[in-house]
């Protein structure tokens, strides 16, 4: 798990490997012991809309899926190189109204 709305998941082999992101933040991932993928309409997990990852508590959509490789996966996951991990976005502030010159 790189955040509450990412994580890399293996395949049967260690170099068959995929970066998740969820379309909400999954505050449950980090506490699961056990974590289903459902894909609808296929038997292929592929990043499309419906496919999700099912918690104990609840569903996580997905919004895509990507292959990754090793040297990837080391820079998603290292916190020195992403100082983004484990936060939220920062919300973007409302900008003021123009204001109109006075008329003199």
């Amino acid at each position: 798990m790189i955040d509450n709305r990412q994580l890399i998941v293996f395949g049967r082999h260690k170099e068959d490997a995929w970066h998740l992101k969820l379309f909400a933040a999954c505050t449950d991932l980090g506490i699961s012991e056990t974590v289903a993928f459902r894909a609808r309409g296929t038997n292929l997990l592929c990043g499309d809309p419906g496919d999700e990852i099912i918690t104990r508590n609840g569903r996580c959509p997905v919004s895509s899926m990507r292959r990754v490789g090793a040297a990837e996966i080391a820079e998603l996951t290292d916190k020195r190189v992403r100082k983004d991990i484990g936060k939220l976005p920062p919300r973007e502030q409302a900008k003021p109204a123009p204001t109109q010159p006075e008329k003199q």
